[in-house]
């Protein structure tokens, strides 16, 4: 069946009580991955879905409901039972970008739901099934991925397109390399809501994919367009991270200000990668992961400088 507005506002308490009271098996799923699904309301019309991968969003409007990428490939049966206990009857995917994080639940969606993803995303997600075994693997060492066509996405955007969900508009923007080079941001007008993908991650170090195209100048671009999308009122959705506004954007921003100058000085002073990949990056001491530090100066080396070593 299709969700109503009303019945989508009446439904969420459904949702939270079939996470908090799951059965045996759900239990015993929940157990043996990384992190449980958990619901968080943004509005009347909209949740997001934390946990198992990226940060997805639910937005229902009339007899269409929206869902923003879906999760690790070991949460995606998970999460649809989720999202289908609570009473919503998706009518639209989109992934943000192809990584396995944010696609990884796609082939308990499709055929039977469509799938939008830049064009770009296709190929990467097509040469990515070992990281969807690798994901249902963490459950069962016996398990493997579904074919990966069940992956693909089943349309694709090479740039700015406009969808309607029930008679809510959602604009889809691609700002040029990122994260990624199939990054999409979702803008939701009616709902004052933008869901960046990873283009944002909130109080974290964020990973720079240079295999993937990422290049930290053009991350830095998109996120001031993305800044450019909202008002003091937006509500922000980061790829990962807590949900936030503008200031989270602003961070990011800054972030990458940051690492770019820290970089710039280190080559500048004849540092090699070990020695940059060691360093502070000012304003941002207190994020939590020495890896992730090590790894987003390291891409940013290499960007600088074209040297891997």
């Amino acid at each position: 069946m299709h969700v109503t507005r009303r019945q989508f506002t009446r439904t969420s308490a459904a949702a939270l009580a079939s996470a908090a009271f799951a059965g045996p098996l759900t239990r015993r799923v929940l157990a043996q991955v990384a992190s449980p699904v958990n619901w968080r309301r943004i509005s009347d019309r909209a949740r997001a879905i934390e946990g198992m991968g990226g940060n997805a969003l639910i937005f229902a409007q009339g007899d269409d409901t929206l869902l923003i990428d879906t999760k690790i490939a070991v949460g995606g049966q998970l999460t649809r039972d989720y999202i289908q206990t609570g009473g919503y009857m998706v009518t639209q995917v989109i992934n943000t970008h192809h990584h396995a994080d944010h696609t990884g639940g796609n082939a308990w969606w499709k055929p039977d739901t469509p799938i939008l993803a830049h064009e770009l995303a296709v190929p990467r997600i097509r040469a990515q099934r070992d990281r969807y075994d690798d994901s249902l693997k963490r459950r069962d060492p016996n398990d493997s991925a579904p074919p990966i066509e069940l992956f693909v996405p089943s349309d694709t955007t090479n740039g700015e397109t406009e969808l309607t969900i029930g008679d809510e508009k959602v604009i889809l923007h691609h700002f040029g390399p990122g994260h990624t080079d199939n990054d999409i941001v979702v803008l939701i007008p009616g709902e004052n809501l933008l869901h960046t993908g990873d283009l944002c991650f909130n109080k974290m170090h964020p990973f720079i994919d240079l295999d993937g195209g990422a290049t930290t100048k053009g991350w830095l671009a998109a996120v001031e367009q993305c800044l450019k999308l909202c008002d003091e009122r937006t509500i922000v959705v980061p790829g990962h991270g807590p949900v936030t506004n503008f200031r989270g954007l602003e961070l990011q921003r800054d972030y990458f200000n940051a690492l770019r100058e820290t970089v710039a000085r280190a080559v500048k002073e004849g540092r090699s990668r070990e020695e940059t990949y060691k360093l502070p990056i000012p304003g941002f001491e207190d994020y939590d992961s020495p890896r992730g530090q090590a790894m987003a100066l390291s891409a940013a080396y290499i960007e600088l400088t074209g040297k891997s070593d």
